[in-house]
């Protein structure tokens, strides 16, 4: 859950390395999801 993510950061317990990586396996997710919805 990105909102846990942002708190468990904010907190300083979480490090976000390689934050364009997660940036485009959210992109392609994104893309996968929006395809199902269309009905693809």
């Amino acid at each position: 859950n990105i909102n846990r993510l942002t708190v468990l950061a904010n907190m300083g317990k979480v490090q976000v390395i390689g934050l364009e990586k997660a940036a485009g396996e959210l992109s392609e997710v994104s893309a996968a999801l929006r395809s199902v919805m269309e009905g693809r």
